[in-house]
């Protein structure tokens, strides 16, 4: 008998130790999806405050802020309607690519105000989250 369960439990081991390396939304595993639907919600919130702070602006960062926010709510919207793990992680990939750009020019431009700054930091981190759920690559911080 010992010997069967030391054997079931050493099969088990490593589909068990899979579930550690960022796959179990595409699993099913549920706990993973609340947090990531959390994690969008709360960068699709965040981009929006972002976007705002710019809105006074009329440059191609206040632009480039306000596609991220638009993207974003793409992506809260199919991860709400129950899209795939494929689908999401499509729309997440192209939120990721704009907030590159924005984190080039957050880098580049200097002169942003500390509010402006902050928000975006802690957009940038929100994102890096999702990054890591999805799989994907996140937005470097380059001394920002």
């Amino acid at each position: 008998m010992l010997a069967v369960f030391c054997a079931v439990l050493a099969l088990a081991t490593p589909g068990y130790a899979q579930r550690g390396f960022g796959f179990r939304i595409q699993f099913g595993d549920r706990d993973r999806s609340v947090r990531a639907v959390g994690l969008i919600n709360q960068a699709e919130n965040r981009s929006d405050r972002f976007a705002s702070m710019l809105s006074g602006r009329e440059d191609f960062l206040s632009e480039q802020a306000r596609g991220l926010a638009s993207q974003l709510d793409v992506v809260r919207s199919e991860a709400n309607q129950g899209a795939s793990f494929y689908e999401v992680r499509s729309n997440v990939a192209s939120a990721l690519n704009i907030a590159r750009t924005i984190n080039r020019e957050m880098r580049n431009s200097g002169g942003m105000d500390y509010q402006a700054e902050r928000q975006w930091s802690m957009l940038r981190s929100d994102l890096n989250g999702l990054a890591r759920v999805y799989n994907l690559g996140g937005i470097g911080y380059g001394g920002y």
